[in-house]
């Protein structure tokens, strides 16, 4: 809602699919340079399966998206074998210190480790013209 003044669509220029697409290339490449760090609690963890899902899904549609809806999305979209994990990170309640807080179990965080590799091979079988919307 424009309250005063011109409407900010007037002010900024669309960003083009593919200037996304290329942006989150680079997050992604970025990201798992960092080895996912970092991952020391339950927050962190389910924040990494959160940003995968929604890269994915921009590479996916050319838009950007809500966590909610492009872990909805991946839950669809994706090898069923990932569905779990993306399940739990989903169920993470931000505020919530005593679930949030936790430290991250090892098996969650290599899960998610394994998943942003899936995620960089699913970025790329995408990039060579198999996009899914």
């Amino acid at each position: 809602m424009v309250l005063a003044g011109p409407h900010p669509r007037a002010l900024i220029d669309p960003v083009p699919p593919e200037a996304l697409r290329a942006e989150v290339r680079r997050t992604m490449e970025l990201v798992l340079s960092l080895d996912l760090q970092p991952m020391h609690l339950v927050a962190w963890q389910a924040f990494w399966v959160g940003l995968f899902c929604r890269m994915l899904h921009t590479l996916a549609t050319g838009a950007v998206s809500s966590k909610k809806a492009s872990m909805a999305w991946a839950q669809g979209a994706l090898d069923p074998a990932w569905r779990g994990l993306i399940a739990r990170a989903a169920a993470v309640r931000k505020g919530d210190t005593a679930q949030s807080g936790a430290p991250v179990d090892p098996a969650e965080a290599e899960a998610t480790r394994a998943f942003a590799r899936y995620a960089a091979d699913y970025a790329a079988y995408m990039a060579r013209g198999a996009r899914r919307d």
